[in-house]
């Protein structure tokens, strides 16, 4: 019967079990993101890039899409961005039913 003493390590076995995450820039965005969300409506502020006046870089989540849009240079830029996308989404279905 095997005893605690036989067991390997965990992070040992974890380490040779689990393969080796690859980091890519949007994976890091989804480690170390602050999640904002309402609803549907999420937004991801970047808490590893920063603008020199101390805003962090953000991006528009489509969890329904499964979607990140590309970066804005702040939460602001970002609430501007989704703003003008629902704008734009009811121009045309204003034009869809006339």
């Amino acid at each position: 019967m095997a005893t605690a003493s036989d067991a390997e390590p965990l992070s040992k076995s974890l380490s040779t079990a689990v393969p080796a995450l690859e980091i890519d820039q949007e994976t890091d965005i989804f480690l170390n993101a602050l999640s904002v969300a309402y609803g549907e409506d999420t937004i991801l502020l970047d808490t590893v890039h920063r603008s020199p006046d101390g805003e962090y870089e953000a991006y528009l989540l489509a969890v329904k899409y499964g979607e990140l849009h590309e970066t804005c240079s702040s939460f602001g830029a970002a609430i501007a961005k989704g703003r003008a996308q629902i704008e734009h989404l009811r121009e045309l279905r204003a034009r869809d039913t006339k």
